[in-house]
Formats: structure tokens, C-alpha cells, sequence
């Protein structure tokens, strides 16, 4: 995660693992060609996961209903738009975590 002074921050109280701090270290390539990765990998894990679930008769753990879905989606966009405008305070370090 991209804290409001630009530093990453990946784990309970900016403890990092070294395959993360090799991953962000390797630069913007290989983040925007694993975002790709991920970006297909949800989408696959979350068509099997509705199928699995449809299949047993089990209720969706989403939002079943387009506007859920899209509310969701506006979360993320609200997120996005804050950090890209370089807003924000630091809870959890205020906080002391």
C-alpha cells in the first residue's frame, strides 16, 4: 500500500517480506505487468467461485445485485482518486500501529 508520503507499506505496521521488497524494488515493468496477472486471476477466481457457489446451492458472498456490485466499484474508484491526489492521513500510525 502507498502511504501518503509515497513509501509502500505491505504488512502489519510496514513490515515487509523480502519477495515483497524484491517485487517492488524490481520497478513499474513488472508492477504494471503483474497488475495484468492479478487482474486475470481474480477475474478467474471469481468466476469459479460464483460457479461453485451457484452449484451448491449456496448464497454469493458479493453483492448479488448490479447495483451491490457497482457500489463496490465505486469504492475502489474513491480510493484511487484520494491517493492519486496525494490526500490522506495515516490512521494507523496515528494510532501507534
Amino acid at each position: 500500500m502507498l502511504n501518503h508520503r509515497g513509501e509502500y507499506r505491505f504488512g502489519w505496521a510496514g513490515k515487509e517480506s523480502p519477495a515483497i521488497a524484491a517485487f517492488t524494488a524490481a520497478g513499474p515493468v513488472v508492477s504494471q505487468a503483474m497488475n495484468l496477472v492479478a487482474v486475470v486471476a481474480a477475474l478467474a477466481v471469481g468466476i469459479t467461485t460464483g460457479a461453485l457457489f451457484t452449484f451448491l446451492r449456496l448464497p454469493l458472498p458479493a453483492p448479488p445485485e448490479l447495483p451491490g456490485v457497482v457500489a463496490i466499484l465505486g469504492i475502489y474508484v474513491g480510493y484511487v482518486g484520494i491517493e492519486r491526489l496525494g490526500w490522506g492521513f495515516d490512521l494507523l500510525e496515528a494510532l501507534g500501529f
